[in-house]
């Protein structure tokens, strides 16, 4: 019986991993498949189930994180400058973000990698991430950063 070939013409190499997006084979698996046994076929094809539970596991993770992520940080947060004076900032649930600091500035959040960056306004960013200290505020401006302390305020 022949193997048929996986391939669902979505081909396009995903430069991170050398996979095909549409059958997962990589660039050595699609060129060299018709010089395979029908052996070493019904071996890539087992490889290719695999493959495709793993990625559907990743994308659970990397939606389950992301869901996760929004929650941990929406809230009051009390912050320090780098001079160490106490400022709010609070993050809502739809992606927006507003401090006291200084005359009061408004930016929007997003995840990245698990942790919370903040643009503001005026071009600020700031990174909040729990660190071996606790949580902690990376804030870069006009090519100065520092790094301060955090902590969240119970509603």
């Amino acid at each position: 019986m022949n193997v048929k070939s996986p391939c669902i013409n979505v081909c396009k190499l995903n430069p991170k991993n050398n996979l095909c997006e549409g059958c997962l084979r990589n660039s050595d698996e699609i060129s060299n498949w018709s010089k395979y046994t029908e052996n070493k076929k019904r071996k890539i094809i087992a490889i290719l189930k695999n493959r495709k539970l793993a990625t559907l596991i990743v994308l659970f993770l990397i939606f389950f994180n992301d869901c996760f992520s929004n929650e941990l940080w929406v809230g009051k947060w009390k912050a320090l400058d780098k001079w160490q004076s106490e400022f709010l900032i609070e993050i809502y649930a739809d992606g927006t973000a507003s401090t006291d600091y200084g005359n009061g500035e408004n930016g929007n959040w997003t995840i990245v990698d698990g942790n919370l960056q903040i643009i503001w306004e005026s071009g600020t960013k700031d990174y909040i991430f729990s660190g071996v200290m606790g949580y902690q505020r990376l804030s870069k401006i006009r090519g100065d950063s520092y790094t301060s302390g955090m902590r969240k305020l119970l509603d």
